[in-house]
Parts: C-alpha cells; sequence; structure tokens
C-alpha cells in the first residue's frame, strides 16, 4: 500500500513538472519574440531557456523515481508468489 501510494505520487509530481515544461516551452517561446522586437535583455531569455532544461532534468528524475518504485513492487510481487 506503501509503495502504491508513492507510485501515485510521483505520478502527480510527472505530470505537475510536464505542465511545469509546457510553461517554461511557452515562456521561451515569447521571450524569443520578444528579445527579437528588442523588448527584453539576451539575459532573460536565456534564463527562460534555463528554465526549460531545468524542468527537463526533473521529469528525468521523477520518472527514474518512477521506475524504481516499479521495480520494487515487481520484486514484492515475485517474492508474494514464492511464498
Amino acid at each position: 500500500e506503501r509503495l502504491a501510494a508513492e507510485r501515485a505520487q510521483v505520478l502527480a509530481e510527472i505530470a505537475a513538472v510536464e505542465q511545469a515544461r509546457t510553461t517554461a516551452s511557452i515562456d521561451v517561446e515569447r521571450s524569443r519574440s520578444l528579445l527579437s522586437e528588442g523588448l527584453i535583455a539576451r539575459r532573460d531569455y536565456e534564463q527562460a531557456q534555463i528554465r526549460v532544461a531545468d524542468q527537463g532534468a526533473k521529469l528525468a528524475e521523477s520518472r527514474a523515481k518512477l521506475n524504481r518504485i516499479d521495480v520494487t513492487i515487481n520484486r514484492q510481487a515475485v517474492q508474494l508468489i514464492r511464498a
């Protein structure tokens, strides 16, 4: 039960990170447009790109957590069958 709850939490975390990454991507496009018009500094555009990369790293980390939980659940299922 604990692992199932943990798995549900990680799935929710993945959904949140994917949404944040989508929003960050939209910000990059907006910043690119504003940069080309000279309305923002290049630094702001680069920071928007960094936020997308950060969200990508968080997404990879969350997916790795999900894989570890799935492996643990599968191992426990095999142990129960043997018993």
